[in-house]
């Protein structure tokens, strides 16, 4: 399980995740819970940092 404490709303990041087929919960406060199976392979991992990388970097273009 890895925890993302997030400086943007939490719900604003796990809708937008969603979006791109990334199942992430709200954890307490304005944090984000990764808990993937145990089975996850390196390439399923790199595709999530990707997409949460690019979703992010999607967000601060638009507060900018």
């Amino acid at each position: 399980m890895l925890g993302l404490y997030c400086v943007i709303d939490a719900g604003q990041l796990i809708a937008r995740l969603q979006e791109h087929k990334l199942l992430v919960v709200k954890a307490g406060g304005n944090s984000v819970r990764l808990l993937p199976a145990l089975n996850v392979s390196k390439k399923e991992i790199d595709s999530a940092i990707e997409i949460i990388s690019k979703t992010l970097l999607n967000i601060e273009k638009n507060y900018s």
